[in-house]
C-alpha cells in the first residue's frame, strides 16, 4: 500500500471526524432537551469507546501481522469504530459498545484484506469496509448488543433477524 502524503493531515481528518461524531450520534438519535441529555451521554460514551477500541485492536491486529503498527489502518480502525456503534448506540452498554468496537478492528482488517488480495477491488482508502461492511456489522450488532432485545440479553432472535434482513435489503 503506498502511504498517505501527510499523515499528520490525516490523521486530524479522522479526530474532527470523531469529535463531530459526538454531534452526528445523539443529534440522529436524541433532541438535546429535558431528559434527553442524560441520554446524549450515554450514546457519547458508547460512540467513544467504540472508537477507541476499534483503533486499538486494529493496531495491535496490524503489528502482529505485519510486524509493525499500521497509522493509516489505526486510523481507519477508529472511523470502523464509529461506523460499527452509529445503528446501536442508544440501545447498547458501554460494554457492548467495547465489544463492538473490538470486532469492527477485526472486520476492518481482514476486510480489507479480503477486498485488496482476495476480490482485487481497488479501495485506495478502505470505503467499502470502513463504512459498508463496518455499517452492516454493525447494524447486525444490534440485533446482539441492544440492551433490551439483543440476543446475547435474553431478547431472543426476533431483532438479530429484523437487523439482518434490514441489511440484505440494503444489499439487494
Amino acid at each position: 500500500a503506498i502511504p498517505g502524503p501527510n499523515m499528520v493531515i490525516g490523521a486530524l481528518g479522522v479526530f474532527i471526524l470523531w469529535l463531530g461524531w459526538f454531534g452526528f450520534n445523539p443529534g440522529s438519535t436524541l433532541g438535546a432537551s429535558g431528559d434527553n441529555v442524560k441520554d446524549i451521554a450515554h450514546i457519547f460514551v458508547t460512540t467513544n469507546l467504540s472508537a477507541a477500541a476499534g483503533a486499538i485492536v486494529t493496531m495491535f491486529i496490524t503489528w502482529k501481522r505485519y510486524g509493525k503498527p499500521d497509522l493509516s489502518l489505526t486510523l481507519n480502525g477508529a472511523l470502523g469504530g464509529l461506523v460499527a456503534i452509529t445503528a446501536g448506540c442508544d440501545v447498547v452498554s458501554p460494554g457492548g459498545a467495547v465489544i463492538i468496537g473490538i470486532l469492527s478492528g477485526f472486520v476492518l482488517v481482514f476486510g480489507i484484506e479480503l477486498i485488496d488480495k482476495v476480490l482485487r477491488i481497488d479501495d485506495p482508502v478502505g470505503a467499502i469496509t470502513v463504512h459498508g461492511l463496518n455499517g452492516a456489522f454493525g447494524t447486525i450488532a444490534v440485533g446482539l448488543f441492544a440492551v433490551e432485545e439483543g440476543l446475547i440479553y435474553g431478547g431472543g432472535w426476533s431483532q438479530l433477524g429484523i437487523q439482518t434482513i434490514g441489511v440484505l435489503a440494503v444489499a439487494a
